[in-house]
């Protein structure tokens, strides 16, 4: 945050924060921060991301040892990489970041508190675990501009997305 605080200060432009799954928890977390510093970024995009009180629809996947792990996400979300599903050396270099990730996100339980920052909501229309009843509910944290959008694909539909994900994120942010 320090560094986006910098940065911010020096450059001037439009701040953009973006987060897919857990990420945009982390980049919702991070935008509560800056607002509390004084930066208020001009967006906030969470892509496939329960809002903080949508339950979660699966147990502590991080207790799981490190196949059942890759084989319980690669299930539950879809997306992991065959190579690394039928070979136990990518898996044990693959799930201690997977383990960390989940984690932080199944044990995490601050309270979050609405911020003053535009923010968009976009769910994968196929996705088997974080619809619109999960991400809908972000609306309660922004006191600024709210959208909802959908957009074909799955839980990591930003794969294959991510132009058109950036352009809704800056269309207004550009001068001219």
């Amino acid at each position: 945050v320090d560094q986006m605080v910098d940065c911010q200060q020096s450059s001037g432009l439009p701040m953009v924060l973006v987060g897919h799954s857990f990420g945009g928890a982390l980049a919702f977390r991070i935008a509560s921060e800056l607002v509390a510093r004084g930066i208020r970024p001009h967006r906030l995009i969470v892509l496939a991301t329960p809002s903080p009180q949508a339950e979660a629809k699966h147990g502590e996947l991080h207790s799981l040892s490190d196949q059942e792990l890759i084989a319980e996400v690669d299930h539950l979300f879809g997306g992991v990489p065959a190579e690394i599903l039928s070979n136990p050396d990518l898996q044990r270099l693959f799930a201690p970041a997977l383990r960390c990730d989940l984690r932080l996100l199944e044990t995490h339980d601050e309270v979050a508190e609405p911020i003053d920052v535009p923010m968009t909501a976009i769910y994968g229309a196929d996705d088997r675990q974080v619809g619109i009843s999960q991400v809908q509910g972000w609306r309660q944290f922004t006191t600024s501009r709210f959208r909802l959008r959908s957009m074909p694909g799955d839980h990591f539909f930003p794969l294959q997305r991510i132009a058109e994900i950036a352009q809704r994120g800056v269309w207004d942010a550009l001068p001219g």
